[in-house]
């Protein structure tokens, strides 16, 4: 990590606290990454790619969630300007795949599982949305 990356900005740790998700809002000239590490067994080894945010000040990892459950290995991300993004593990391990990516509105994310089939559920919230900033509803996506 270089100086103004915010690397640690925010942090979401696996169940069994072997494998943590790092956002780093100000990495990539402010476009923002996620990096996520397998810490277990005394090394660390980077899990899939580095999740690259796209655009410029965009800020991605201002907000992470990593779970493993139901058979899937999820991970959602915020970024500063308000884009949740859902990512999968590949089948080969090697790749974090963009599975939903949302406008720029929301404020916060939620993800859960449903233990009796393993689909995913993430709500994704919003305070205000418009130029009138008019209250609005959350939504929610499911990934499996």
């Amino acid at each position: 990590p270089s100086k103004g990356d915010q690397m640690g900005s925010s942090l979401s740790l696996s169940s069994d606290g072997q494998v943590v998700a790092i956002g780093r809002i100000g990495a990539s000239g402010g476009a923002g990454q996620v990096h996520v590490y397998n810490v277990g067994n005394g090394s660390t080894q980077l899990v899939g790619s580095v999740v690259q945010g796209t655009q410029s000040n965009e800020g991605l990892g201002k907000q992470v969630i990593y779970s493993e459950q139901g058979g899937s290995t999820i991970l959602m991300t915020l970024s500063a300007s308000g884009q949740a993004s859902i990512h999968g593990l590949n089948g080969g391990g090697n790749k974090w795949q963009s599975r939903f990516v949302s406008p720029s509105q929301y404020t916060d994310i939620g993800l859960g599982v449903d233990v009796n089939t393993g689909k995913y559920t993430a709500a994704l919230g919003f305070m205000t949305c418009g130029e009138n900033q008019v209250p609005c509803v959350g939504g929610g996506r499911r990934a499996h």
